[in-house]
C-alpha cells in the first residue's frame, strides 16, 4: 500500500516499515526497504543494526556498521552499544577496542549502554582488567552494569573480586536483579564462603527471588559445593515449579558428596514428574557411580542413555566411564574404552587412567598413559612424579632415576596450590608457602603444634607426594606448608569451636593431605570439608574421607543376599544384663531395591541411615532377653541372646510408620493395591505408603512407579505373596546356598 501510494520514498514511512519487519523477525524483508531508501535517518541505521545484534545476527550488524561509516553517516549510542554488544557474539575482541576508541573520540564510552556493552564484551573475551577499567570510568551505572562485572568476574574465577564488587553494590544500594544474585552465589560456591552465600540467600528471600528457577538452581549448586548437601535439599524441596535444571544441580550436588543412592532415586523421581534427562543429568548419574565405584549401575544408565534417550554420549561421559572403570580396578577395560571411542581422549583421561594405574599397580597401561600425558601436558610436573612413584613401587629404580632426572633438567613447572576459606564474612587466599598474611605467625605456630597431635593419632607424612627433588626433611618441610594446611590452622585459630571448616582447593588434594585432614579431624573433633577440582571430601571426627580408587570387594553390590546361615555370637558363662548390647559388627540390616531403570541398588540401614537409630530392651521373653534396634522411620532389627550368649532369632522388619506421624507426608485418598483397599500417604522423600484401611497394616511401600520395595515384617503387616520370611540370618561370610530358601 505504501508503493502504491507512492510513500516509499518518504523515510517516515520506511523507518516505521523497517521498524515493523524487525519487531515481526523478519529482517530480509526490512533489509528490501532499508536498500530501497534513498535518504536514510539514524532511526533507519540504529533500527536495523540494533535488530541485527538482537537476533544473533552479528556478521550483518558489523557489515551494516562498515556500510554506515563508509557512507558518513553520524552515529549515536546507541549505535555502538548495539555493534558492542554484536562483537560479543563472534568473540570480535579486536572491532570491540576499535568499537571503544570510535566511543572516546564521540565522548560517549561513559554513556551508560555503551560502557555496559564494552565492560561485557571485555570480561566475556578473558579481558577483565579492560573490562574493570571502562567500569570504574562510567559515571553512570545500571543494574545490568553491575550484574555483568560481577558475571565476569565469575565467569573467569576471580570469585574473591566478585564478592568485594557485590558488597561495594549492596553499600551503594544498588538493586539486585537474579543475575547478579546467581552469579554471585557462583561466586560464594567458588571459593565455599557457605556463611556469605547464606547471607546472599537471606537477601533473595527478602526480594522475592525464591521462585526464580534459576536462582534457585545456584543456591542448590552452592550449598553442595560448600559441604551442606541437606541445605542443597532443602532449597530443592521449596522449589515448586523444578524443571531439568533444578534436577540437574541437585543430582549434580550428590554425586559431588559421593551420595550415589540419592543421586540415583532423584534421577528416577525426575522421570516420573514428566522431565526427559539431558546430557548434564547423565554426567551427574555416571559421577555419582564413579565415586562409589558402582560399575555395572554405570554401564546400565550409559546404555540408557543411547537407547531411551537417543542422547549421543560426549567425552565427559566416555571420561566418567573411564574413571569408573579405573577406580574398580578395570584398567584393561578403561583403556580399551578409550581405544574405542569416537573421540579424542583429554588430558584429564589419561591422568585419571594413570592414577587409577598407581592404586591397582598396572605398570604397562600406566608407560601408555603417561606418554599421552607427556605430549599433551608437558609442563606439568605432577605426571611425571606419579609414573616415578609407579616405577618406584614395582622397585624398577633405573626408571626412577630416569624419570626424576628428566623432570629436574627441564625444568617443569608445577601449578602453584592456592587455598580459600570464609572467616567473618571475608575471604582468606593462602598459597603454599604463604608469608603474606598478617597472622602468618599465629598460623604456621598452630600448624607445628598440629602436626605433632595427628603424629600422635598415627599420621605419618607421605613424602612421596613431594614434587620437588630435595632431601627428606625438606620434602616433609614442603608438604607440612601445603595451602589446605595453612587454611585448616587459620580457620582452627578464627572459627568457632562448633563451626565446621570449609576449605576450597585449586589442584587436587594430594595423599598427604587428605591422611593429615582426616587425623586432623579426630584431633580437633572438628567437621572438615575440603572441596578441590576432583570432588568435596569431608571428615568428620575420624570418619573417612573420599579416597581416589576403590576396591571391588568393598561394594555392596558384590555381597549375597539369599545365603542366611546361623550366625553365633561369642560364647558367654554369664546370663545377659538388661542392657542394650551393640550392635553385632557381622549383621547389617539391608533394604534392596529394583530401580527404574533396572538397576538394583542396596542400601544398608545401620551405615546408611545413621540418624535415628536407637537400641531398645525388649521384654523378657522365655528366659532370655529381646533386643530391638528401631530408626525413627519404621525399620527394626529384632534379636535374642540365649543363656549361654549364642544369637538365638534375628528377625528383620521394613517399613514406615503411618505417615500422619511423619513431617511432610499428605493422605492422598484411598486406593486398591495388592489385593486390598489402602489409604495412600505420600512423603516428601520419594515414597508412597499404602496400608490396609481396615486393619492399618502396612501393605505396601514404594519409591516411585515401578521401584519397589518388598516389606519383611514382624508380627504385623500384609507381606507379598512370593515372601516368606522366617527369622532370616544375614551375614556376609560366603557359604553354600540353602535349596529350601
Amino acid at each position: 500500500r505504501a508503493i502504491r501510494f507512492g510513500l516509499q520514498e518518504d523515510t517516515t514511512t520506511s523507518n516505521i516499515l523497517i521498524n515493523v519487519y524487525c519487531k515481526s523477525g523478519l529482517l530480509s524483508s526490512a533489509r528490501k526497504v532499508f536498500d530501497g531508501m534513498p535518504a536514510r535517518s539514524l532511526v533507519s541505521w540504529n533500527t536495523l543494526i540494533g535488530s541485527y545484534a538482537q537476533n544473533g545476527e552479528a556478521h550483518e550488524a558489523l557489515s551494516l556498521f562498515k556500510l554506515m561509516q563508509r557512507n558518513g553517516s553520524s552515529f549515536s549510542e546507541f549505535t555502538i552499544s548495539s555493534v558492542v554488544c554484536a562483537s560479543v557474539a563472534i568473540c570480535a575482541v579486536f572491532v570491540c577496542k576499535q568499537l571503544h576508541g570510535f566511543a572516546i573520540k564521540a565522548a560517549v564510552d561513559s554513556n551508560v549502554f555503551v560502557g555496559t556493552a564494552l565492560a561485557d564484551v571485555y570480561a566475556k573475551s578473558g579481558l577483565v582488567k579492560e573490562a574493570s577499567r571502562v567500569f570504574e570510568s562510567m559515571q553512570e551505572r545500571s543494574v545490568v552494569t553491575w550484574s555483568c562485572m560481577v558475571v565476569g568476574y565469575v565467569q573467569n574465577e576471580l570469585f574473591e573480586e566478585a564478592l568485594l564488587l557485590f558488597h561495594r553494590a549492596q553499600k551503594m544500594e544498588v538493586e539486585h536483579d537474579h543475575f547478579i544474585l546467581s552469579s554471585i552465589i557462583c561466586g560464594c560456591a567458588g571459593v565455599a564462603a557457605l556463611i556469605e552465600g547464606k547471607q546472599v540467600h537471606a537477601i533473595i528471600s527478602k526480594t522475592g527471588f525464591c521462585s526464580n528457577i534459576f536462582v534457585a538452581s545456584s543456591l542448590i549448586d552452592m550449598y553442595a559445593k560448600c559441604g551442606s548437601v541437606e541445605e542443597a535439599y532443602t532449597v530443592f524441596t521449596n522449589v515448586e515449579d523444578k524443571n531439568v535444571v533444578s534436577w540437574n544441580a541437585m543430582i549434580s550436588g550428590f554425586a559431588k558428596h559421593a551420595r550415589a543412592l540419592e543421586a540415583m532415586i532423584s534421577f528416577e523421581k525426575m522421570q516420573q514428574m514428566g522431565l526427559y534427562p539431558n546430557e548434564v543429568t547423565y554426567i551427574s548419574v555416571l559421577s555419582a557411580c564413579s565415586h562409589m565405584g558402582l560399575v555395572d549401575e554405570a554401564k546400565s544408565y550409559f546404555d540408557l542413555m543411547i537407547t531411551k534417550h537417543n542422547i549421543s554420549p560426549n567425552v565427559i561421559h566416555y571420561s566418567c566411564m573411564v574413571d569408573t572403570l579405573g577406580r574398580a580396578g578395570m584398567i584393561s577395560e578403561a583403556y580399551d574404552l578409550i581405544q574405542r571411542m569416537p573421540f579424542v581422549a583429554t588430558a584429564s583421561m589419561w591422568g585419571s587412567l594413570l592414577a587409577c594405574c598407581r592404586f591397582h599397580g598396572n605398570l604397562e597401561i600406566a608407560e601408555i598413559a603417561a606418554k599421552h600425558l607427556f605430549e599433551m601436558e608437558p609442563d606439568n610436573a605432577g605426571n611425571y612424579i606419579l609414573l616415578s612413584n609407579i616405577y618406584a613401587a614395582n622397585k624398577k629404580w633405573e626408571e626412577v632415576v630416569r624419570a626424576r632426572k628428566f623432570l629436574k633438567e627441564n625444568v617443569v613447572k608445577n601449578e602453584k596450590g592456592k587455598s580459600w576459606i570464609a572467616v567473618k564474612d571475608k575471604v582468606h587466599k593462602f598459597m603454599v608457602g604463604e608469608i603474606n598474611h598478617p597472622r602468618i605467625a599465629e598460623i604456621y605456630s598452630k600448624l607445628d603444634s598440629l602436626v605433632e597431635e595427628v603424629k600422635i593419632l598415627g599420621y605419618k607424612v607421605e613424602t612421596e607426594h613431594e614434587l620437588h627433588d630435595v632431601e627428606e626433611s625438606r620434602k616433609q618441610e614442603l608438604l607440612k606448608h601445603h595451602s589446605e594446611k595453612l587454611a585448616l590452622s587459620f580457620g582452627l585459630l578464627s572459627l568457632p569451636a562448633s563451626a565446621p571448616i570449609r576449605i576450597m582447593k585449586n589442584l587436587r588434594i594430594c595423599g598427604d593431605c587428605h591422611s593429615f585432614m582426616k587425623h586432623a579431624s579426630s584431633s580437633t573433633q572438628r567437621e572438615i570439608i575440603v572441596r578441590d577440582i576432583n570432588s568435596t571430601e569431608e571428615t568428620e571426627n575420624s570418619s573417612t574421607i573420599e579416597i581416589p580408587c576403590y576396591e571391588p570387594s568393598r561394594l555392596w553390590r558384590n555381597m549375597t543376599l539369599v545365603d542366611l546361615v546361623k550366625v553365633e555370637w561369642p560364647e558367654s558363662n554369664s546370663i545377659p544384663t538388661p542392657t542394650p548390647t551393640p550392635w553385632p559388627e557381622q549383621f547389617h540390616a539391608l533394604l534392596c531395591m529394583k530401580l527404574y531403570s533396572g538397576v538394583h541398588q542396596i542400601t544398608d540401614l545401620w551405615y546408611d541411615w545413621p540418624k535415628g537409630r536407637n537400641v531398645n530392651l525388649q521384654q523378657k521373653q522365655l528366659g532370655v532377653y529381646m533386643y530391638d534396634v528401631e530408626w525413627n522411620n519404621g525399620t527394626s532389627f529384632y534379636y535374642t541372646k540365649g543363656i549361654n550368649g549364642t544369637c538365638q532369632t534375628i528377625e528383620f522388619g521394613v517399613g514406615i510408620p503411618r505417615p500422619d506421624f511423619l513431617d511432610g507426608a499428605n493422605y492422598l485418598g484411598t486406593q486398591v493395591k495388592d489385593g486390598f483397599l489402602c489409604n495412600v500417604w505420600e512423603k516428601v522423600d520419594f515414597i508412597w505408603y499404602y496400608e490396609d484401611v481396615a486393619t492399618k497394616r502396612p501393605v505396601r511401600w514404594d519409591f516411585y512407579d515401578g521401584i519397589i520395595t518388598h516389606v519383611m515384617t514382624f508380627e504385623a503387616g500384609a507381606t507379598l505373596p512370593d515372601l516368606v520370611v522366617q527369622a532370616p540370618h544375614y551375614c556376609f561370610t560366603a557359604k553354600p546356598k540353602r535349596e529350601d530358601v
